[in-house]
């Protein structure tokens, strides 16, 4: 008989089968070997820039939800952690024209060096007046 390997995501059940996602059906002559994997959509997107929304009762994300890593609740508003310090710098000239009255601080701090080059991760600091 033959076998067939599968892979399963350990977080959201989807089911692949070379690199391409596929649905339960049907019941052939073939042994399944299955091995739990970790999909692309589900793994943990890297976290490069930082904004910080402080006098928010609700966090804005716009159509930025995709290139969010987390958000969470803090005490004077809100963080945004974002995949991308491009993705931050495209939410942050969209918030500034949706909210023009904000007040914007942003900063650079240095994280680590990688080959001899100095890595920076943004902040970008939007308070209501």
């Amino acid at each position: 008989m033959k076998s067939v390997r599968v892979k399963i995501c350990k977080l959201c059940k989807q089911m692949f089968w070379h690199n391409k996602k596929i649905k339960p059906g049907k019941v052939m002559d073939f042994d399944v070997v299955v091995e739990e994997v970790v999909c692309k959509d589900c793994e943990p997107k890297p976290f490069r820039a930082l904004v910080q929304l402080r006098g928010f009762s609700e966090p804005v994300f716009g159509d930025f939800k995709n290139s969010l890593k987390l958000w969470k609740k803090v005490k004077g508003g809100f963080d945004l952690q974002f995949s991308t310090a491009r993705s931050s710098n495209a939410y942050y000239k969209w918030l500034k024209k949706k909210m023009p009255d904000l007040k914007v601080k942003r900063t650079r701090s240095h994280v680590s060096t990688k080959g001899g080059e100095k890595i920076y991760r943004p902040t970008i600091c939007f308070r209501k007046i």
